[in-house]
């Protein structure tokens, strides 16, 4: 079985945020990656894009470790 490792680096790596506190805001260019809730118990979802083209159509995923 064929194992891809898929490891952005810091040019080719796409992240952002969502933030309930200020949910119109575009943190796309943020160095941050806010995950979790504030001291004020406001949600952040983080996000993250990786680039899949290299992985097969046909291919059978059964292993994914962030």
């Amino acid at each position: 079985m064929a194992q891809i490792t898929i490891q952005p680096d810091s040019s080719t790596g796409i992240d952002t945020f969502l933030y309930a506190g200020t949910p119109t805001t575009n943190y796309g260019d943020s160095g941050d990656l806010q995950i979790g809730k504030d001291t004020s118990a406001v949600l952040a979802h983080g996000l993250i894009k990786f680039d899949l083209s290299s992985i097969p159509g046909a291919a059978a995923i059964t292993s994914a470790i962030l």
